[in-house]
């Protein structure tokens, strides 16, 4: 189950099921694709964080999925035999979330595992709280990873940092994933919640539009080569308009705090 609201511009939603570990079942990822999407144009909301409920942020996937009934609208990609569960849907919700032109953070604690892990990583920011872990055990299990993961991760560790967690399945604790560059912050003393907060603050009062558009800009050129790039953004600022850029100079010449909407 996915728990969600809106206050102060941010939209947050919860793994709310402890007692499972906050596994994700069909239903969960459906609801969580359709919360981002339908938070992309919705303008009360200029930020989204994602967290769990109880001691751990997530362990992953339902260990039941293969029992749960077939979602209808992906009955085309139902698959059966022996590759297991297809991971159309999970594709879907992560595609979702790494895309949208929001800011994301992933406020993460206790056992982040699985396709848990996936999620953090397409978030914007992942800010934790020194006693998470961080493990991803399909290698381990004969499973193949076919959720994103070995395209992001090499992306934000490094290959060899990645291949430690994707091919080894070694657990990551909090200072470690902090080491090499999983994890944006790390908070000790409960200090976690407020420098969340904190954060939220200041990504829901940004130029959302702007903040937007240089996120494509850094997802789309990641695999480009400079001189492509250059174009491709050239092409970006061609073609979008930010309603916010008179606002920002304005207070910049008025000497004062920009008041954007995200527009």
């Amino acid at each position: 189950m996915i728990e969600s609201a809106i206050e102060g511009g941010i939209l947050r939603l919860s793994f709310s099921t402890p007692d499972s570990g906050n596994r994700l079942t069909y239903g969960a990822m459906i609801s969580i694709r359709d919360l981002i999407l339908a938070a992309e144009h919705d303008t009360d909301v200029r930020a989204i964080v994602i967290t769990g409920k109880g001691p751990d942020f997530s362990l992953g996937q339902s260990e039941n999925l293969a029992d749960e009934e077939w979602p209808i609208e992906y009955a085309k990609n139902n698959t059966e035999g022996s590759h297991g569960v297809a991971s159309f849907i999970q594709q879907d919700m992560l595609t979702a979330i790494r895309n949208i032109p929001k800011p994301t953070v992933a406020k993460l604690h206790g056992k982040v595992y699985g396709l848990a892990l996936d999620i953090a990583c397409v978030c914007d920011f992942r800010i934790a709280d020194e006693h998470v872990e961080f493990k991803d055990d399909r290698v381990t299990r004969a499973e193949i990873a076919d959720t994103g993961i070995t395209h992001v991760l090499p992306r934000l560790i490094g290959q060899s940092q990645a291949v430690r967690v994707l091919l080894l399945g070694e657990m990551l604790e909090g200072a470690e994933a902090y080491r090499i560059g999983l994890i944006h912050r790390l908070y000790s003393n409960g200090e976690l919640d407020n420098a969340v907060s904190s954060l939220l603050t200041i990504l829901s009062t940004m130029a959302t539009r702007s903040y937007g558009l240089v996120k494509q800009q850094v997802l789309e050129e990641l695999d480009m080569a400079y001189d492509v790039a250059l174009m491709h953004s050239m092409a970006i600022r061609q073609t979008n308009v930010i309603q916010d850029r008179i606002e920002g100079s304005r207070a910049f010449i008025e000497k004062r705090e920009p008041d954007y909407k995200g527009i």
